[in-house]
């Protein structure tokens, strides 16, 4: 198997939903999302978690580390960390609320995704984790094309889970610039940062391949200050071969077809000969 240049997200849009403004909220969510449960459970480990926009073997800091904290020691922080923000329980709803001059506000907002049975599960199982942190989701399922055109173009959602594909180049630009944020951009969480727009700024105008990663990397940390989206994981492409073909190398891949290409690599059998015979033309 090898990772496919896509990532699969939580994208906020924090222009609609006035609870993911607060960012201890989205501090809280990403702090829980069961990330390796979604891979190991329902994508029977085809795939690999990440932590920011990148796609994961990309860089070799676009993989994470498995997580060295227990899923409840995550919740106790994230539950200490909305409590520290003033978040508390109500008791007959079951739902956290914050108290301030201009009202009571619930931890309550909706997933929008779309209908194939892999996103359903995905969602599912983000529901149950947030429920324990005293969150009221609603998951909402659109066919395809009406995801597009309704809800991903208006940019009418509050939270979205949705794939990217970052293709080839590697270039995170269409997504995350904030001159992208209106449609027909793909900046889907209507992100603005002046500081991560010059870093993707920078990437976009370099030759230098040390130069783009390292502005990438500034990128990624910025964006993982901000918490804009809780990045789950990038897929695998699975490629089922004979055993007798040695030297197959998949590396990264943008379409199926790049499988092959290093098929002038592989073999079947390898043979001593003597060296007259392998320098001949």
């Amino acid at each position: 198997s090898s990772p496919l240049p896509r990532i699969f997200a939580v994208f906020f849009n924090q222009n609609q939903s006035k609870v993911l403004l607060n960012k201890e909220v989205r501090q809280a969510l990403n702090l829980t999302s069961p990330k390796e449960e979604i891979v190991e459970k329902i994508l029977d480990g085809y795939a690999t978690v990440i932590a920011g926009p990148m796609p994961a073997g990309i860089y070799s800091w676009t993989s994470v580390e498995e997580n060295k904290l227990a899923p409840d020691e995550r919740l106790e922080m994230a539950k200490a960390l909305l409590d520290k923000a003033g978040w508390r329980l109500n008791p007959e709803t079951g739902v956290l609320e914050k108290k301030s001059a201009s009202g009571t506000m619930a931890l309550s907002f909706s997933i929008s995704t779309g209908d194939a049975p892999e996103l359903r599960q995905v969602a599912s199982e983000l529901v149950t984790s947030w429920q324990k942190l005293g969150a009221k989701i609603d998951v909402l399922v659109f066919e395809t094309g009406d995801l597009n055109q309704n809800v991903i173009r208006p940019r009418n959602f509050d939270a979205l889970l949705f794939g990217e594909v970052v293709g080839r180049d590697k270039d995170p630009y269409p997504f995350w610039h904030s001159s992208q944020r209106t449609d027909p951009g793909l900046n889907i969480a209507l992100y603005a940062n002046s500081r991560a727009d010059k870093y993707l700024d920078n990437a976009r105008s370099a030759d230098d391949p040390e130069v783009i990663e390292e502005s990438y990397k500034a990128f990624a940390k910025e964006l993982e200050g901000d918490i804009p989206a809780v990045f789950l994981y990038t897929p695998s492409f699975l490629y089922v071969v004979p055993r007798k073909i040695e030297a197959i190398n998949l590396g990264s891949l943008t379409v199926a077809q790049d499988r092959f290409l290093s098929i002038a690599d592989w073999y079947i059998e390898t043979d001593k000969v003597w060296k007259i015979f392998a320098n001949q033309n």
